[in-house]
């Protein structure tokens, strides 16, 4: 019913927006290589859980169609998905240090919020 593809498309899309969130929730009470650890760890599992959906994605758009210029039209659409929010990468410190969220760590935090619920949309 959901296909070989979905699952996969699915849980990677929500563990890779869960991980976003949770990689900048260290405690600055905590020591260096406690910091260091965690976001090691964090940051392993969100890139196994991106692999987990990019790697269907990515061959989802090469057996959409067997006409060659419609599997073009699909992996450029699925490009300029990937493209343009990389423009608005250069805002997100902005936006973090902005005075409504009370400081530098709690407005990393709220962006990263922001960051996952466009990922999970």
């Amino acid at each position: 019913r959901w296909g070989r593809r979905k699952p996969f498309l699915v849980a990677g899309a929500i563990l890779s927006a869960l991980l976003t969130m949770a990689m900048w929730w260290a405690s600055p009470a905590w020591s260096e290589t406690g910091q260091f650890a965690y976001l090691l760890a964090v940051s392993v599992c969100f890139w196994l859980a991106y692999t987990v959906y990019t790697i269907p994605s990515m061959a989802l758009g090469f057996e959409v169609s067997p006409e060659y210029y419609d599997r073009v039209r699909v992996t450029t659409a699925r490009s300029l998905y990937c493209v343009v929010p990389g423009l608005a990468v250069g805002w997100v410190y902005w936006l973090a240090l902005r005075p409504e969220w009370g400081g530098e760590i709690n407005g990393i935090r709220m962006v990263s919020i922001l960051v996952a619920a466009v990922v999970l949309g």
